[in-house]
């Protein structure tokens, strides 16, 4: 059996699904608890909300936020172990909008890739070398 290559472009795993909901939306805790999620910790993010986690894995993340009829589809995610470096060439070429962030306390870099009006897919590397091009989270703006 051949060993692929350090940064096969296969190395994409599923990562989380996060869903916009306020706090204690009652939809979301009933699918944590149908999943047996427990509720664990999150970064510092400047915005409100929680993460469930399978074991040691966050795998359901909620964001507070005002909305109507229950819990809506934020994004989904994926990662990989390539880094920033690597990956945002790929991203840029594809033509699809996006924004780089990093995540509050750790070495990770998000890139959120526009695919639809509606439909968003996060893609969290390494920030490697090019830490530089991921902006750090900062609490909303007052208007």
């Amino acid at each position: 059996m051949t060993e692929a290559p350090a940064h096969s472009t296969n190395d994409w795993q599923f990562d989380h699904l996060t869903l916009l909901a306020a706090p204690g939306d009652t939809g979301v805790c009933g699918l944590a608890a149908l999943l047996g999620l427990e509720p664990g910790r999150r970064p510092a993010f400047p915005f409100g909300g929680n993460w469930f986690y399978q074991d040691e894995t966050p795998l359901l993340h909620v964001i507070d936020a005002a909305v109507n009829g229950g819990a809506t589809f934020d994004h989904l995610a994926f990662r990989s172990h390539r880094p920033l470096d690597t990956v945002l060439p790929a991203v840029t070429a594809s033509g699809l909008p996006y924004r780089v962030m990093r995540i509050p306390e750790t070495d990770t870099a998000q890139i959120f890739v526009q695919i639809a009006e509606k439909f968003v897919v996060e893609l969290d590397v390494p920030v490697g070398t090019a830490g530089s091009t991921a902006a750090d989270y900062s609490p909303p703006q007052p208007e």
